[in-house]
């Protein structure tokens, strides 16, 4: 093969690698948004025994989507940064999983299209992780309450 189509394999597995990398983070924020509000729902079920039943657990919503883990998120999480920043990451979360793979014949072969899919992916990694390490700080210090 041409150094030419060499450079293209490289950034097509650079923007596999990158994809794959942003997708694992993505999937992190929202397993670390369950297990807060699993937490929360199991404090308040603790608190409220003896005053009423509340049955809410992980298992009812354990396959919600990012967006509507993010709708009961933000009844729980008084970070409003946070919050926000997740919200941000909902329609990335929807075009990595759902579009981000899917190149044409012409953008495969697009050395400068393939570069600014990989810095797209990139930037939404790095904000993922970003909200990854926070949704886990949150958590953590409700655990620690």
């Amino acid at each position: 093969m041409n150094k030419s189509g060499e450079g293209i394999d490289t950034l097509l597995k650079a923007h596999s690698d990158a994809l794959s990398r942003a997708l694992l983070a993505l999937q992190f924020v929202e397993e670390c948004m369950r297990m807060y509000l699993g937490h929360c729902y199991g404090i308040i079920t603790a608190r409220v025994a003896n005053v009423f039943v509340y049955s809410r657990t992980y298992a009812d919503i354990r396959k919600k989507s990012m967006g509507q883990l993010l709708q009961e998120f933000r009844q729980f999480c008084g970070d409003q940064e946070l919050v926000s920043s997740i919200n941000a990451l909902v329609k990335d979360r929807n075009f990595c999983a759902h579009e981000a793979f899917l190149l044409t014949i012409e953008e495969m072969r697009d050395a400068t299209h393939l570069v600014g899919a990989i810095e797209k992916i990139l930037d939404i990694h790095k904000r993922a992780d970003a909200c990854l390490r926070r949704v886990l700080a949150v958590g953590q210090a409700i655990q620690n309450s």
